[in-house]
């Protein structure tokens, strides 16, 4: 996927996609992160390198952890209270690989992007 839309994400839509792809997914293990109350964040990204970077630790897991499929969302743009910013799922046979690989996407976004973010007002 490794996308950096501005529009929300279906989460549901990303399930049923990431299910009809393979009869072999046994589990998915999906990270939603959130706005905090009260924040409003903006997301400004290069999309070339921060896309390139996603599909680099998407295939890494999916490689490393022999998980069938590994998906990452990183929204741009301005964003409110409850806003989702970032949706990391990944789809495997076995639950623990599956959450592994999740765990490992999400440390390797913490890593860097080309993505920079403001806490507005």
């Amino acid at each position: 996927m490794a996308e950096t839309p501005e529009r929300e994400f279906s989460i549901d839509e990303e399930i049923e996609k990431i299910k009809a792809s393979s009869n072999d997914i046994g589990a998915i293990a999906i990270l939603v992160s959130v706005v905090r109350g009260g924040s409003h964040l903006e997301f400004e990204c290069y999309d070339e390198m921060a896309q390139k970077r996603l599909r680099e630790i998407e295939a890494e897991a999916i490689r490393k952890f022999d998980v069938i499929d590994a998906r990452i969302t990183h929204r741009k743009g301005r964003m409110g209270s409850g806003e989702n910013i970032t949706f990391v799922m990944v789809a495997a046979r076995h639950r623990k690989s599956c959450l592994e690989a999740c765990e490992s996407c999400v440390a390797e976004l913490k890593k860097g992007l080309a993505i920079w973010k403001e806490e507005i007002g």
